[in-house]
């Protein structure tokens, strides 16, 4: 080997001794340190975050406690559900509230009439997030019915809606007229709202709790059909029913 040769290999092993270390060491400590120094940016930037949070704390606790009672006041404005009950309610509310009984005759006069009568199953969509301690469903239902009136009574079922105790709004209505009788028939779409809720119930519905106010209980000595006797079923047996059958609905003339 020549004194050229040896001197080359010297000259390479100095250049492995040199570099050994920063591959093995020198390289992996600047990674780290770069690593760090990016950390530390993030977590600068999050103290910095969380300080102007506490400089403000108050004025976000105070915030936050505004919302959350706007928030309240909005859900309780809305009932806890949506049952057929209620559509029932408001349909027989809007025909009788505004009833009127002529005394000599005791013919009565209804501002407009329903019929065909189609209720829809109720829709649901969350409206807040599927984290949140509570969980509330928005309530929405449009269901159809078919009406007939008089241009009185369609001004009154208008104005009659709006200062209706539950949220409901008239989403489609349709209108045809009838020159000759000056009837006014069509079909209106009622949509109703509801907020649903683990914490929210939902009321119960009491199905003509005015009868009397109106005069139209079937069973008082005045009403629509007259007065009525109940007759208890006979104890024996008739035509295989035995005792307890149901009772049976006499009208009295008058």
């Amino acid at each position: 080997m020549s004194d050229r040769d040896k001197l080359i290999i010297v000259v390479v092993l100095l250049l492995a001794i040199g570099l050994c270390p920063y591959f093995f060491y020198i390289k992996d400590t600047k990674i780290a340190t770069e690593a760090l120094i990016t950390q530390n940016t993030e977590l600068q930037a999050r103290l910095d975050y969380l300080n102007s949070l506490e400089a403000n704390r108050e004025d976000y606790i105070s915030e936050t406690e505004r919302l959350n009672e706007e928030r309240d006041a909005i859900i309780a404005s809305f009932p806890g559900g949506i049952l057929q009950e209620n559509y029932t309610m408001f349909l027989l509310n809007t025909e009788y509230s505004n009833v009127t009984i002529d005394e000599e005759t005791g013919i009565y006069t209804l501002p407009v009439r329903f019929s065909a009568v189609g209720y829809a199953d109720n829709i649901e969509t969350p409206i807040s997030d599927e984290n949140a301690e509570t969980v509330y469903m928005a309530v929405t239902n449009r269901s159809s019915i078919e009406y007939s009136c008089y241009y009185e009574g369609m001004k009154y079922i208008l104005e009659y809606i709006m200062e209706y105790e539950d949220p409901m709004i008239y989403s489609g209505i349709t209108m045809s007229y009838d020159e000759e009788f000056g009837v006014i028939s069509g079909e209106i779409i009622l949509s109703q709202y509801a907020i649903s809720g683990p914490d929210r119930e939902v009321a119960p519905v009491v199905i003509w709790p005015d009868l009397d106010d109106f005069d139209i209980r079937g069973n008082e000595e005045v009403g629509i059909f007259g007065p009525i006797t109940n007759v208890p079923a006979e104890e024996e047996d008739v035509e295989g029913e035995g005792e307890g059958a149901d009772a049976e609905l006499t009208f009295e003339e008058e």
